[in-house]
């Protein structure tokens, strides 16, 4: 029974129909979104129920929380420059006017303090790595956290629980189940949030948008299709579409690529110490790497994973995205990421959500710190392994922007 109710959360939590790619099933929506709104409230949303929050300390989920006198290890009275600039080579961290992101239930913050597989269904979006703006870096490490230290006045993010098809979402566009091929229609919302907004000045702010997609096809679409190498050249069409779409709508922009995650972390994870529950949500969030059926393709995966790579990095680096009001920035902290071991040399599975493929919010903070970092890092030298949590890098005299191709060449040359 218990296998039966885990399917079903699957389904009706991962049903995108992303308020985008519409298909014949469109006239369920409503049906889905119902079901949905009802469950935030049934649950009672995790970030108000301080007793789900002491259990999720109890379990090591959270991070470790800071004192409010604890001082922002950054200098920011430097943080916004003087004039606004005219180049997105020459932006420092406070320059940053809004924030957003395109992407999966990873960017959506999906059961990040769940201590119990019903709460999976929740998006935390308010804490969500690359896009949350809820509370402050203490509390939950994320990108807007860490640059409202910079500019106070910073928006786009979400400050609470919420699902995709809420206003509070904000310019977080991303959808539970997304794949590559969403990422133009994502864009294309994003775009018009963004242009439906009185706050918004298109032509004066300066945006930085965060995008991240990948871990829904490794996981349940690759492996279906006859010709699974064919991804790779999707995802490139997929990728340069809304690409396209944000360089010619939207002037005064950065963006983050994210190297979609390699799944290897979560294949290699060790079984003497899984949770039995996990066996069962890994066949069914992720039967492409877990399946038995799909065996015999994890060699061709493996490979599919890392050219799927090699594409994002291409497209950054392409100079069709580089001009002097937009340009695309890979962040590879991605690329090889590893969780935590026990001493005893086990994964360490508070560091994810309760179904072992989502993160806890403890390792939520780590990628947040690891994207802000990444930023930090000349186009050349950036990591492609995560940060520990706390370990912030920090605008200098010295290099005082944001790292673009451009600005890199003479740090790296």
């Amino acid at each position: 029974m218990k296998i039966i109710f885990i399917t079903i959360l699957f389904l009706i939590f991962h049903f995108k129909i992303s308020e985008g790619q519409r298909t014949s099933l469109e006239q369920l929506l409503p049906l889905f979104r119902m079901i949905k709104d009802s469950s935030l409230a049934a649950l009672t949303p995790t970030t108000r129920d301080s007793r789900n929050f002491r259990l999720a300390e109890d379990l090591h989920k959270l991070q470790p929380r800071l004192n409010d006198d604890v001082p922002f290890p950054c200098d920011v009275n430097d943080a916004r420059s003087e004039k606004r600039p005219k180049s997105v080579h020459n932006l420092r961290p406070g320059d940053i006017d809004i924030i957003a992101a395109l992407g999966d239930s990873l960017t959506a913050g999906a059961g990040l303090v769940a201590t119990n597989i019903l709460g999976i269904i929740l998006e935390h979006r308010g804490m969500a790595f690359s896009i949350g703006g809820q509370d402050t870096w203490r509390q939950f490490v994320t990108l807007p956290n860490i640059l409202k230290e910079f500019n106070p006045k910073l928006f786009g993010f979400a400050t609470q629980d919420t699902f995709g098809h809420h206003k509070e979402v904000q310019f977080n566009a991303a959808e539970v189940g997304a794949m590559s091929r969403d990422l133009p229609y994502m864009a294309s919302v994003l775009i018009k949030r963004l242009q439906d907004d009185s706050r918004v000045n298109i032509a004066k702010h300066w945006k930085i948008i965060s995008i991240m997609i990948g871990s829904n096809d490794f996981c349940a679409d690759v492996c279906y299709s006859k010709n699974p190498e064919s991804s790779i050249e999707a995802h490139r069409k997929h990728m340069t579409k809304a690409l396209r779409l944000l360089r010619d709508s939207l002037p005064r922009t950065l963006v983050n690529v994210l190297v979609t995650p390699n799944l290897k972390v979560l294949a290699n994870v060790t079984l003497s110490n899984r949770p039995p529950l996990c066996y069962f949500t890994h066949n069914v969030e992720c039967p492409c790497l877990f399946g038995l059926q799909f065996a015999h393709l994890q060699d061709r995966l493996e490979k599919i994973m890392v050219k799927w790579q090699d594409i994002e990095i291409e497209l950054a680096n392409s100079p069709e995205f580089d001009r002097d009001d937009f340009t695309v920035v890979v962040q590879p902290f991605t690329a090889n990421y590893t969780l935590h071991r026990t001493a005893r040399g086990l994964t360490d599975y508070s560091s994810l959500s309760e179904d072992c493929f989502h993160l806890s919010q403890k390792e939520n903070a780590r990628a947040g710190l690891s994207l802000w970092n990444n930023i930090l890092e000349p186009v050349g030298k950036k990591s492609a392994t995560p940060s520990e949590l706390y370990h912030f890098k920090c605008p200098s005299k010295e290099h005082p922007f944001i790292f673009t191709r451009r600005n890199s060449i003479h740090v790296v040359s």
